[in-house]
């Protein structure tokens, strides 16, 4: 199976040259790159680092961070469709991990941080990894596990399975939930999730958190303070729409059966 590396990226070139030589060295597939924000160095950099390997396609600044995932799903024919966020370290042998999950024709989705269940207003439950912070966000697991859906700082999908599924949806906004709809797309298309424990680190401030992405959310809403916590609130809004008649949701985590009613109890996972 074929696995293409997908960058929805934003500029911050020179902050996030240490990911991008992580990923050089230890990935040997195509790497698609969509660029909102290219800065004058961006496209020599990422051709010198990824070779001939790379495509890379500046995109307007007002290009949403939904449509750059559509538009890189579409650009590549590969088999599987990785994503991961400008400023995660990967290190290991994540690419075997991930192509050995897809061996079990089941799987639509792998990811780098998973939970078992999934609540209402896209609360989690059982959250494990193997991140250099897991212990902050959840659990450490070395153990591979059937999960209901995983973050987005590190994602990748069967290409069937984001087909059937109808790609991104596009009703979210910039960052927030997008990560756990479509894995409930992929779910609710017939498809398993799968968490494997790649060591990885999030360094987080790059995308989401920074004063940049702040400013550029200020100025996309035409207001002068608040950056995306009103994305985040929409977006909560706007998942529950979507999912909430189907939520909560748990499953089996060495069967991948959904548990119902009596079978969990959200306390323990709490």
């Amino acid at each position: 199976m074929e696995l293409a590396l997908c960058l929805p990226v934003r500029g911050q070139l020179h902050e996030t040259k240490g990911v991008h030589g992580l990923l050089a060295s230890g990935f040997t597939g195509k790497v698609y790159i969509a660029d909102t924000l290219p800065e004058s160095d961006s496209e020599t950099f990422f051709r010198k680092v990824y070779k001939r390997r790379v495509s890379y396609y500046p995109l307007p600044i007002e290009t949403t961070l939904i449509e750059q995932l559509n538009f890189l799903w579409q650009k590549t024919d590969a088999d599987i469709v990785a994503y991961t966020h400008n400023d995660v370290y990967l290190y290991g042998n994540w690419q075997e991990q991930v192509t050995a999950a897809f061996e079990d024709e089941r799987v639509g989705f792998v990811v780098a941080l998973g939970c078992r269940g999934t609540l209402p207003g896209g609360g989690r439950l059982d959250i494990m990894s193997n991140m250099l912070e897991a212990e902050i966000h959840g659990r450490r697991s070395m153990t591979p596990a059937f999960v209901t859906h995983g973050d987005g700082l590190f994602m990748a999908f069967r290409r069937k399975a984001l087909e059937d599924a109808g790609g991104f949806s596009t009703r979210y906004l910039r960052f927030h939930f997008y990560d756990r709809s479509i894995c409930l797309s992929v779910l609710n298309a017939g498809y398993l999730g799968r968490y494997v424990p790649i060591s990885c680190h999030h360094r987080s401030g790059v995308t989401a958190c920074g004063n940049e992405y702040q400013n550029y959310v200020n100025r996309i809403r035409g207001v002068s303070e608040g950056g995306d916590a009103a994305d985040h609130n929409t977006n909560m809004r706007l998942f529950d729409e979507e999912w909430a008649a189907k939520l909560p949701v748990m499953v089996d985590g060495v069967t991948g059966e959904f548990l119902e009613g009596g079978e969990w109890n959200l306390k323990k996972w709490r």
